[in-house]
């Protein structure tokens, strides 16, 4: 019953690493999601259909606060599940807040 809820789900992930991207792929075949990718650096985030995907991971190791506020607020009336993801030690502080 999981892969046949999960055969119909579309997930995006947002970032830069290709090893995650390679492992969230894996996933894919694995439980036969459809998996779609936007690097950071030339994501544009008026480009996000909302209505496109049940699911968005974000790599918070290569997202910058100006990206992450305008997802926000894009997804902010959706029903949409974000994944955050860290892969460094060295996490970047990242504020969501607007003040």
């Amino acid at each position: 019953m999981k892969y046949d809820l999960m055969s119909v789900k579309k997930i995006l992930f947002i970032g830069n690493q290709n090893k995650i991207l390679s492992d969230i792929n894996h996933l894919a075949f694995f439980y036969n999601f459809e998996l779609f990718y936007k690097k950071t650096s030339s994501y544009n985030i008026a480009d996000l259909n909302t209505n496109n995907y049940d699911c968005i991971i974000i790599d918070i190791n290569t997202i910058n606060n100006t990206l992450l506020t305008e997802l926000q607020d894009k997804i902010a009336t959706t029903t949409i599940k974000i994944i955050i993801i860290h892969h460094k030690n060295d996490a970047q502080r990242i504020t969501l807040s607007k003040v």
